[in-house]
């Protein structure tokens, strides 16, 4: 390994510390930040277990029901609001398994302190902080792009729900209104993208105005 030209003086260690000491700060804020976004993936993905556990039972309480028409509750809205639901835990769950963290050095790498300086761990150290650093970012920017997409699908899922139940409750699948309800959702799902995939532009907007401060 290569080494700089004040390998032997203390500044030169001591820098290598301060950074080695810097990169473990940033690894534990790294570690500890997917870790809670693991925690809103199961989160996300209990709240949609049972929103669809609702609408199954509000589908069964209907069935049952002899005043209400039950066909007109199996429509385009409810099928577009399941299929949501379902991708939007996969995404979930997807998000949850993937965060693989690279949380510190390896037994292996522990063995092979007694054979190297003072120094040439200390670099061997701060170039591995890097590595792991960067594979944290990717998994860290993963779970964000899939959270945001989770949620995004599970709010688009509850649209079409309420959707679907209107259009059964009022008898008009098939209509023109039934059309109408679905663009009005459609429409919806797309400005919700919009808005959470562009929060930090619109809470800057909302708080500082258009000058951002």
């Amino acid at each position: 390994m290569s080494s700089g030209p004040d390998d032997d003086s203390e500044a030169y260690a001591e820098n290598l510390r301060s950074a080695c000491l810097e990169a473990r700060h940033t690894m534990d804020k790294q570690v500890s930040r997917i870790q809670g976004e693991d925690d809103k993936a199961v989160k996300l993905l209990r709240v949609n277990i049972l929103t669809l556990g609702v609408l199954a039972s509000g589908l069964s309480i209907t069935v049952q029901a002899d005043r209400i028409p039950v066909n007109g509750f199996f429509n385009l809205h409810i099928g577009a609001g399941i299929l949501l639901m379902l991708v939007s835990s996969v995404i979930a769950s997807m998000a949850y398994t993937s965060s693989n963290v690279e949380v510190g050095i390896d037994p292996t790498a522990v063995g092979k302190t007694g054979r190297l300086s003072r120094v040439e761990f200390l670099e061997e150290l701060s170039e591995s902080y890097g590595i792991w650093i960067q594979r944290n970012t990717v998994v860290h920017r993963f779970n964000a792009y899939a959270l945001t997409w989770a949620i995004t699908f599970a709010i688009s899922g509850i649209i079409y729900f309420v959707g679907g139940f209107s259009v059964g409750l009022l008898e008009i699948r098939g209509s023109q209104l039934s059309i109408l309800v679905f663009a009005v959702e459609l429409l919806s799902g797309i400005a919700i993208i919009g808005l959470l995939f562009n929060s930090d532009e619109v809470f800057t907007r909302v708080m500082y105005g258009d000058n951002g401060y």
